[in-house]
């Protein structure tokens, strides 16, 4: 979805008419803005909820990869 709203802003150039280029750009602007502002307080909102398998990250691989070495951060502070 980014992508296509900053695609937008990238070919409204290629349009011929001056009042049809100025629309799109603005459009492609608009819509940047908007989604990656709602995309940002989204995630910064501290609302997003977790799946409950991901809530141990090691846990979750070991259980699938018999072999699996947890490396992460939190591993190494326990």
């Amino acid at each position: 979805m980014a992508g296509f709203c900053v695609g937008i802003i990238a070919f409204a150039r290629k349009v011929e008419k001056r009042i049809y280029k100025m629309f799109w750009l603005l459009v492609g602007v608009t819509l940047t803005t908007v989604y990656f502002a709602a995309t940002l307080t989204n995630m910064y909102s501290g609302n997003v909820e977790l799946v409950e398998d991901l809530r141990d990250v090691c846990g979750y691989y070991q259980q699938f990869f018999n072999d699996y070495v947890c490396r992460c951060m939190r591993a190494q502070q326990q």
